[in-house]
């Protein structure tokens, strides 16, 4: 059985949208019992940030009955990202959700309260010291004199803190031990068995599992939607000239530090010739005020001097060699910067070539502005 891989942005997004597939597998991940649950308005953000990387949040306002049949609203924040990321970022989003009010119903009428959060991250890459793939960070209430865990909550308290899970998907195992990793099942990048990434190829005996059949027919859906697999594939397109770009940056990066750090090698040189020829300068006053010895012995002295003033000499000419070769690193990699943009545009203009998407919908999924699109259009007399 073939379905489209979650892992891409697009499909993700359109799993995510069905709110009863999405409270089965939210449920199984916070080991609550989600009652409702509802996607927030502007829920879905796709960013290329500065180090080339997509990441995806989709909030939830979800209620969930409590342990003692009552019921608690909490905000649900989830984010997905395919490469390894700057922290920074999630902190960011992690920090508007914190800062903003969210309406609800009450007795009163529709008021604004900040709810609790509870984040959960899905991430394409291994962190370096977890090795299982489903992680878990909770809070308790802890006594700091007696140290006891108090059975306690306090919405001062929740309002402050929140709890976190961390899905690793390329540490998800083929053998499934409980429900949760029967649903996570279907982010397993084992099942990716073609060079298409894509699609995954299920097991067939999955389809008699009815929950998670309905996933199944679910993300198989997407394979049939043309424009939905070509937004997947710009993703890939987008992804692969980025990577390139930042690798041919790096490696330019790295030229440049060689060459800096050769050029430092020469400064010490140079100071180290300056510190010599002075010595030798301060020798030769020296023997000056003493009273001139031998003018064999003069001679040789300013031998010594006029040899390191050479040495000098050579070695402000490799700086200034060292320096030439640093100024045209530095060109190389503005002419990179150049064809990684020129890329973007091509990209661009071969999306509005297809006549399948707006212009909007272009610079969404590009992360441009709507403005840059429009260039590209004039530019290429589209």
């Amino acid at each position: 059985m073939q379905i489209a891989n979650p892992i891409y942005d697009t499909f993700f997004k359109y799993l995510m949208e069905d709110l009863n597939l999405a409270k089965k597998l939210l449920a199984a991940i916070i080991e609550e019992d989600i009652v409702s649950l509802e996607l927030r308005p502007q829920e879905l953000l796709i960013d290329l940030p500065e180090k080339y990387m997509s990441i995806l949040r989709v909030d939830f306002k979800a209620v969930i009955r409590t342990p003692d049949s009552n019921t608690k609203k909490i905000l649900i924040e989830m984010q997905k990202s395919r490469l390894l990321f700057d922290i920074m970022r999630f902190r960011r989003y992690l920090a508007e959700n914190y800062g903003r009010q969210d309406e609800i119903v009450t007795q009163k009428g529709n008021e604004k309260e900040t709810l609790p959060i509870i984040t959960i991250y899905f991430l394409n890459f291994k962190l370096k010291d977890v090795n299982f793939p489903v992680l878990k960070i909770d809070r308790n209430y802890t006594n700091v004199v007696t140290k006891e865990v108090a059975q306690v909550k306090d919405m001062f308290i929740e309002q402050l803190t929140h709890d976190c899970y961390t899905i690793q998907i390329p540490r998800l195992e083929l053998n499934m031990q409980n429900r949760l990793e029967k649903l996570l099942a279907i982010f397993n990048q084992q099942y990716v068995t073609t060079k298409d990434n894509k699609i995954m190829n299920l097991p067939e005996e999955w389809e008699q599992d009815a929950e998670l059949l309905e996933f199944i027919n679910r993300m198989h859906k997407p394979l049939q939607n043309p424009q939905m697999v070509l937004r997947a594939t710009a993703e890939d397109e987008i992804e692969g000239l980025f990577e390139q770009a930042e690798s041919r940056l790096v490696d330019a990066q790295l030229k440049l530090a060689e060459e800096k750090a050769k050029t430092l090698q020469a400064q010490e040189k140079a100071l180290k010739a300056q510190e010599i020829a002075l010595q030798a300068e301060q020798k030769l006053a020296a023997q000056r005020e003493i009273a001139l010895q031998t003018e064999q012995r003069l001679e040789e002295q300013r031998k010594k001097s006029f040899q390191a003033e050479q040495k000098a000499l050579e070695v402000e000419q490799k700086l200034a060699e060292q320096k030439e070769m640093a100024l045209q690193v530095e060109q190389k990699l503005v002419e990179q910067k150049e064809m990684a943009l020129q890329a973007l545009k091509q990209s661009v203009a071969k999306m509005l070539e297809m006549k399948v998407l707006s212009t909007e919908q272009i610079a969404s999924i590009q992360g441009v502005s709507f403005e840059f699109v429009e260039l590209v259009k004039a530019e290429k007399g589209l």
